[in-house]
């Protein structure tokens, strides 16, 4: 592994990881105060998705970086990346045990408390498949594990069939960001073509062949349309990266399994779209990677929550509907920001951060993830640099550094990047 790179992999796991939960939390924890507690999230306080603390992502972030260290492995046989891949499954499916509805992937829990927030994502699901078809596909899982993670994604995709092609919540209410039945939104028709293919080919049950066929030729192949492109979004227009990237994942597993020729080319030429996308964004990585020290305080939530309690007496921690109330909640931190008075016990906690180029990295995995070499080559200009040079380690959010392992090892697969 590059030096850099390496420096980076070693931040993650010194400033995300905890053995006590197993999994990755969003940010540097100094103190276990600054998870929520087990009355929190019984509550949905502040969100019902985990917003604003440090259990919003862990599923995600641990999909990912799940994938990246089975591609070490692969690569260089080195028995550490083995390790630490498994360490993260089992996190992973010791995360599933604790959702009250079976099948549904909750986005983290706090250490020692066996509850999760009620609300997941389409996104949650993804990384997750993704995560269990590369580790299922691995030498690095036993056969116990193979079994368990095939049982862990049928668990996922009966509950997905059940709910009408959609993710509920884990109170069995609909649940926001999801709305993976959407012909029309690339980045959820693609999402249920990704689960039900990953379904099929992990279990070999022909029913989930047969709806994965299903819902691809459904209204004359809608599902494999619509999908960004430089016309669509010239890179003066804003796309959201952490979509790109997830979509992106999801049609390079869709095409490295899929065994009709006509369709295995349609979703070559996506991922070639979808890069073509990411290029002319990768330059910002120098600009990106020149913010300001910061603190990041995991529960200063926790001093603007009173405030909004009082203000919004009738505010729903559990409704769906529009305004969201995550985002309720947001626009009123912002509109109070200057006004309110951090405690002191929440500054001493607090961690330093720089930033790194968060968005960069994930668009460098979706432009990687192209089979046209010219593409793969004209990202490698970019990339290899922002991989190399920047200061990895002290990034503000363990988002930031999700994907910048599979990237990297992307670009080793296709000799573009240096393994040392």
């Amino acid at each position: 592994m590059n030096p850099n790179v390496r420096e980076g992999h070693e931040a993650l796991w010194q400033k995300y990881w905890r053995d006590e939960g197993e999994q990755f939390y969003d940010t540097e924890i100094v103190d276990p105060v600054q998870f929520p507690t087990e009355e929190e999230i019984r509550e949905n306080i502040p969100a019902c998705n985990g917003g604003f603390t440090p259990v919003n992502d862990p599923n995600l972030q641990g999909s990912w970086i799940l994938a990246a260290n089975v591609r070490g492995y692969d690569l260089t046989g080195a028995s550490d990346y083995a390790e630490k891949a498994r360490k993260i499954f089992r996190g992973l499916i010791a995360l599933s045990g604790r959702a009250k509805t079976k099948g549904f992937v909750p986005r983290g829990s706090s250490p020692g408390v066996d509850v999760v927030y009620t609300n997941s994502s389409v996104d949650q699901y993804t990384g997750r498949f993704y995560a269990m078809w590369r580790y299922w596909n691995s030498t690095v899982a036993t056969e116990e594990e193979k079994r368990q993670a095939v049982e862990n994604v049928l668990d996922s995709v009966r509950l997905i069939e059940s709910f009408h092609d959609d993710v509920p919540g884990d109170d069995g209410n609909p649940t926001f960001y999801g709305d993976m039945p959407n012909l029309e939104e690339s980045s959820r028709s693609s999402r249920l073509l990704h689960a039900y293919r990953t379904a099929h080919i992990m279990s070999g049950d022909e029913h989930w062949g047969r709806l994965y066929r299903s819902r691809l030729e459904a209204q004359n192949r809608r599902r494999l349309e619509g999908y960004p492109s430089l016309e669509t979004f010239p890179p003066e227009r804003p796309i959201a990266n952490w979509g790109l990237w997830q979509t992106q994942a999801a049609l390079r597993m869709l095409f490295e399994t899929e065994t009709d020729p006509g369709v295995k080319s349609i979703y070559e030429r996506l991922l070639n779209q979808q890069a073509g996308v990411a290029l002319p964004r990768l330059a910002q990585w120098r600009e990106s990677s020149q913010g300001s020290e910061h603190l990041v305080i995991p529960d200063r939530w926790r001093a603007f929550w009173p405030l909004f309690v009082k203000e919004f007496p009738d505010h729903d921690r559990y409704g769906i509907e529009r305004p969201w109330h995550h985002h309720h909640f947001a626009r009123f931190v912002r509109d109070r920001d200057s006004e309110v008075i951090i405690p002191k016990e929440m500054l001493n906690r607090a961690t330093t951060a720089r930033g790194v180029p968060g968005a960069q990295l994930q668009f460098l995995a979706v432009a990687l993830y192209a089979e046209d070499s010219l593409i793969l080559k004209e990202a490698a200009k970019e990339g290899l640099p922002m991989l190399t040079t920047v200061d990895l380690t002290r990034p503000g959010h363990c988002a930031a550094l999700k994907c910048f392992e599979i990237a990297y090892w992307r670009g080793v697969a296709v000799n573009l990047f240096p393994a040392s």
